[in-house]
């Protein structure tokens, strides 16, 4: 009997499922259009049926993005923002990034949290937990490590004082017995 040229696609009934051929078994779901099954069959194929690294992982998500996907809430985002978190990336790539997604625990998470100095440690975990948000959507992965996880530190306070400019505009508004 000749080998099937998709032997991880499965049917049944009337939709389409990606054999991870893990243990304990799971199939990921494709959909009932055959040509969209095939077409995220191929995709599921390239990338094993798993999310890779956690810098491709981010980096799909950071594609995502840019494509004009929704953010966290579902709406996009703006440039700036999208550059924000392509530099929290690199900061992510370079504790995270080799691990395979499944590996990371909230213990790093936590201890990343613990132990990094800069003030936008909570940002780059956001961007990892919506990185992993986006890779449950898409079924690549079962868990969120991120979700639950506290900071120890509190939170920066900004000070932030009235420019010459501000202070003018306000005078300029108010009444004289100010």
């Amino acid at each position: 009997m000749p080998k099937s040229p998709t032997p991880q696609l499965r049917r049944k009934g009337r939709c389409w499922y990606f054999d991870t051929q893990e243990r304990p078994r799971r199939w990921i779901p494709l959909g009932a259009d055959e040509a969209k099954a095939l077409r995220r069959y191929r995709e599921l194929v390239e990338r094993k049926g798993k999310a890779g690294t956690v810098d491709r992982m981010v980096a799909d998500y950071l594609a995502h993005l840019a494509a004009g996907g929704g953010g966290a809430f579902g709406k996009p985002i703006r440039p700036a923002s999208l550059a924000l978190y392509r530099g929290w990336s690199v900061h992510l790539s370079a504790v995270f990034g080799a691990m395979d997604p499944v590996d990371v625990t909230q213990g790093d998470v936590a201890v990343y949290l613990a132990h990094c100095r800069r003030t936008s440690a909570r940002g780059e975990i956001s961007l990892l937990s919506s990185a992993y948000q986006h890779a449950l959507v898409d079924q690549r992965l079962t868990f969120n490590p991120c979700i639950g996880v506290r900071c120890p530190r509190p939170r920066a306070r900004r000070s932030r004082y009235l420019t010459d400019a501000e202070l003018a505009a306000i005078r300029a508004c108010a009444s004289p017995l100010l």
